[in-house]
Formats: structure tokens, C-alpha cells, sequence
């Protein structure tokens, strides 16, 4: 998407407009532009289709009406994360030595850390 290609590395990168942008599917819509940003369907030799498909359902698991545990706030989540690992001028994942399937399995659990939550919380 154009907007994650002009704001994409940005930290203040509007979750909720991205949202707004892709109908209400911001995270398999985050995961496809991750994704390719970082090579992964590539690197990893993980076809691309599989893949999205598998976010596309992870994404209905988020509770729409919960007002914060959300998939626009696990995009935020996952940006932010992706934004840690690879912000411009050594992030994370350059000064860790991580490998590509690092990376990756870090992103992945930032798209998972929140499925099906209720809003309640469990403490």
C-alpha cells in the first residue's frame, strides 16, 4: 500500500488512518506490507498466499467492538515492533544479529499476542 510506503518507517505511523485505508483490515494488510518489506516470502521461502491467508483469519478472531484489543491496535503493536527491528540506522534486529527467521517469528507473535482476548483483564 502507498500509505505504508510513505510512512512505514516513520514511529508516528497512523495506525488508524491505515486502518481507514484498508476497509477495516489493517492487519493483513500491515502483514502483506511487513512481509514484503522484509523479503520474508522470499528468505523464507513461505508462499505469500498461505501466509495472508492465515493473518486474513487471525484478523476475524479480533473482536471489532472491543475497544482496545483490536486489530488495529495489534497493528500498531507489530508496526511499532517492526519499527524497533528495523528502524533506519541500526535497529534491533541489525544490532541482535538476528537472523531472517528471527525476525520473522518476532512479527509473527506480535500478529498473535492479542487473538480472540475479550477485553477483560485476566490478572
Amino acid at each position: 500500500l502507498l500509505f505504508f510506503e510513505e510512512h512505514g518507517d516513520a514511529l508516528e505511523f497512523d495506525v488508524f488512518k491505515f486502518a481507514e485505508l484498508t476497509n477495516g483490515h489493517p492487519l493483513v494488510n500491515m502483514a502483506k506490507c511487513i512481509f514484503s518489506e522484509l523479503d520474508a516470502f522470499d528468505q523464507l521461502d513461505i508462499p505469500e498466499d498461505h501466509l495472508l491467508c492465515y493473518i486474513h483469519r487471525l484478523e476475524k478472531g479480533y473482536v471489532r467492538e472491543n475497544p482496545f484489543h483490536n486489530a488495529t491496535h495489534v497493528s500498531d503493536v507489530t508496526h511499532t515492533l517492526y519499527w524497533m527491528l528495523n528502524n533506519k540506522g541500526g535497529g534491533l534486529a541489525e544490532q541482535a544479529k538476528m537472523t531472517d527467521f528471527d525476525v520473522f517469528c518476532l512479527m509473527f507473535a506480535a500478529f498473535i499476542h492479542d487473538f480472540k482476548h475479550m477485553g477483560v483483564c485476566v490478572c
